[in-house]
């Protein structure tokens, strides 16, 4: 669709950009209507253990790499790391 819309010129090819993204974004919009319900669907408990995890594995990947700290923002704690 998108392919399409960028061969074309002028006119016809604002219109069909004008087409696609209302049909991209119809079509994200339907997704993250069904990522919410799945999200919803989930037990309190799990959904929190599950956030919860992703906290501790990026935390431990992190830490991989504090030896290589090249510079540190102290305005949000944000640290770059070189990889």
């Amino acid at each position: 669709m998108l392919a399409q819309a960028l061969a074309l010129a002028g006119a016809e090819r604002d219109e069909k950009l004008a087409e696609v993204s209302e049909a991209l974004r119809l079509r994200m919009e339907a997704d993250a209507f069904s990522l919410k319900d799945l999200v919803l669907a989930q037990p309190p408990h799990d959904l929190l253990g599950y956030f919860w995890s992703l906290l501790h594995m990026n935390a431990m990947q992190d830490s991989e790499g504090v030896g290589r700290a090249i510079r540190t923002k102290r305005l949000t704690g944000t640290v770059f790391l070189r990889r």
